[in-house]
């Protein structure tokens, strides 16, 4: 006769199937998150200012439009000037020209419908000098190898083997879940198959249908494309360039779809608008990350998730970060609100909590005594804050909200 002993209850069952994810994909979100944190916080500081500062009418402006409508000097024009372009050369109410023109981070080998997505160029942005510098500083005081593990661990390669990383997030198979997940990767130069196959350790190849995958953790796979079983195929080993890591049932639909990117309209409008030569790229939408995505929002640290609530709302449809390091570091923030009537109301929004920042640090300053361990940091913070609001701006762009600038 069949009995219940040895049965685990259904609630300790369903809990661990809640909580089933890679051990590496939080801290792998958490390394990107931390490292631009701290390229901030040391270019702030002028540790990473390996020259001086380029005038403001170098790096002056471009195509815009502004929140309150053209100005009385620019050229009349049939444009709506909410859809409109125009050429500005003076002007601190309008945005930076940015360095490199949009060109679309890759969504291929990825699912379709993508809710978050976190693109990273490791082999680019630790190549550079001033990412050099910054590992120096770190070295002091951090386990640097710990730190960029979760960078490394999930494909087994090293940071300069690995061209791009997009991270992508999915709605939860049921409500309450964690978010789905996917990732692409895409390789410096080719590598032997066989030599990725004993990178992936305890990798089982198996066949679906007509293709093959790799069985990696439980329930977790890797798709190598245009490896699909043939037995007419060379006996030369395959050279791969790029691949995907994610759910098994995820895997292996990939290359199904006809439309791989089909984001929702307001992300597709900001995923035109981003660049894959940026170091570090994050298309997301917040009304995703407040809803669904809740199990992910829970495990950033608070005070991050506070700062995300306050900037781009909880209904905000989409938003875009991107960072690049260069001799100036260039950062841009843009949003698509709840509505797009939102858009300047948070280019102000922005504005205003830029210029009240410095004010705000000193007057914690004043209530509160800093660990003397970053105490000259933190007396020096607000004059930082001071130069990043001088060399920031803030407008609107084809309704959406931006604000960019260079350090």
């Amino acid at each position: 006769p069949t009995t219940n002993a040895g049965k685990q209850p259904a609630t300790q069952a369903t809990a661990r199937r809640k909580n089933r994810k890679p051990n590496w994909l939080l801290p792998l979100l958490g390394a990107c998150i931390s490292l631009l944190a701290l390229v901030l916080i040391l270019k702030f500081s002028g540790a990473l200012d390996g020259s001086s500062v380029a005038s403001k009418t170098n790096r002056n402006a471009a195509t815009q439009t502004s929140a309150s409508g053209p100005s009385a000097h620019i050229a009349p024009t049939t444009v709506d000037p909410w859809a409109g372009f125009y050429l500005v050369f003076e002007g601190d109410q309008f945005p930076w020209a940015p360095p490199e023109s949009p060109s679309p981070i890759s969504l291929d080998l990825l699912p379709p419908g993508a809710q978050l997505i976190v693109h990273l160029r490791p082999a680019q942005l630790f190549s550079k000098q001033a990412t050099n510098d910054l590992i120096k500083i770190l070295r002091r005081d951090f386990d640097l190898d710990e730190l960029l593990t979760p960078l490394t661990q999930p494909t087994g390669l090293a940071l300069n083997e690995v061209s791009q990383v997009t991270l992508a997030f999915y709605q939860p198979a049921e409500p309450e879940r964690f978010a789905r997940y996917a990732m692409r990767v895409q390789l410096s130069k080719p590598i032997a198959l066989g030599q990725l196959e004993s990178k992936w350790l305890g990798a089982l190849k198996q066949t679906v249908g007509s293709r093959s995958i790799w069985a990696i953790e439980p329930d977790q796979a890797i798709f190598v494309p245009g490896n699909e079983t043939d037995e007419n195929a060379p006996a030369d080993e395959p050279l791969v360039q790029q691949f995907s890591m994610g759910s098994r049932a995820m895997v292996s639909t990939l290359g199904d779809t006809q439309d791989p990117v089909r984001l929702s309209p307001q992300l597709k409008r900001l995923h035109q608008r981003s660049c894959d030569k940026y170091d570090l790229t994050i298309l997301g939408s917040p009304r995703f990350l407040f809803s669904d995505g809740r199990e992910l929002a829970d495990r950033l640290p608070p005070r991050l998730l506070q700062l995300i609530e306050q900037q781009l709302g909880k209904d905000g449809r989409a938003a875009l970060v991107q960072l690049h390091v260069a001799e100036s570091l260039y950062w841009e923030l843009q949003l698509i609100g709840a509505n797009d009537s939102d858009s300047p109301r948070w280019s102000n929004t922005w504005d205003r909590h830029a210029s009240e920042a410095s004010t705000e640090l000193e007057g914690w300053l004043v209530e509160h005594s800093p660990h003397e361990y970053w105490r000259g940091l933190a007396l020096r913070m607000p004059q930082m804050f001071r130069s990043w609001r001088e060399f920031a701006r803030f407008g609107v762009e084809d309704g959406a909200a931006i604000a960019n600038g260079y350090l």
